[in-house]
């Protein structure tokens, strides 16, 4: 990640949207360096969504690491840079991840997913692109507006609770506090 320290130190809050664990570790090192008060970190797989507060006196990322999916699937900038073959674990995390980069465009996606294939049995069609873009593609708008209300809620709200989870399934809204790891690398470090 390409930011200076100096840059987040202009912010009192700042809203993450990052679309991977690791981007998100490391602005999360970033922040507790800096002099920015807040971080709001938000994620979405699927209809599932959390937003999540740290700040000096709440658990940061790194404290609740072993709650994130390490299986996530590649978000869009990991499919830009795929140095790794795709094979038949790895298949559907990338074509999902191409579709919701280039949207409807589903000739192109088949096109540019069957270049970067080398076995002709993983190659995709435009009835799979097609169903999987229907699937996923009505959530998103839903999804990310709710995820962004609940963020700017915490935000403003001084609260316990610093963790949010929306399950879209059931429309629930859980809130919950989580304890600070007393030996988090991370907090430990903070520079004033």
């Amino acid at each position: 990640m390409d930011i200076e320290i100096d840059y987040l130190n202009q912010f009192d809050v700042m809203f993450s949207c990052l679309d991977s664990i690791g981007a998100r570790m490391e602005l999360n090192y970033m922040f507790k360096q800096s002099k920015c008060k807040k971080l709001i970190d938000l994620g979405v797989e699927k209809l599932t969504s959390h937003v999540k507060i740290i700040t000096d006196n709440k658990a940061c990322l790194y404290c609740m690491k072993d709650i994130f999916n390490i299986n996530e699937p590649y978000n869009s900038c990991t499919f830009m840079n795929i140095k790794t073959k795709i094979d038949r674990f790895n298949r559907e995390k990338y074509l999902i991840s191409l579709i919701a980069l280039k949207g409807n465009d589903f000739k192109e996606i088949v096109k540019e997913f069957n270049n970067k294939v080398s076995d002709e049995k993983l190659k995709t069609n435009l009835l799979e692109v097609e169903t999987i873009f229907h699937n996923i593609t009505p959530n998103i708008s839903t999804i990310n507006s709710i995820t962004a209300s609940l963020a700017i809620h915490l935000s403003l709200n001084e609260d316990k609770n610093d963790l949010i989870t929306f399950w879209g399934k059931t429309f629930t809204i859980y809130k919950t506090h989580l304890n600070k790891d007393e030996d988090c690398f991370v907090c430990l470090n903070k520079t004033d």
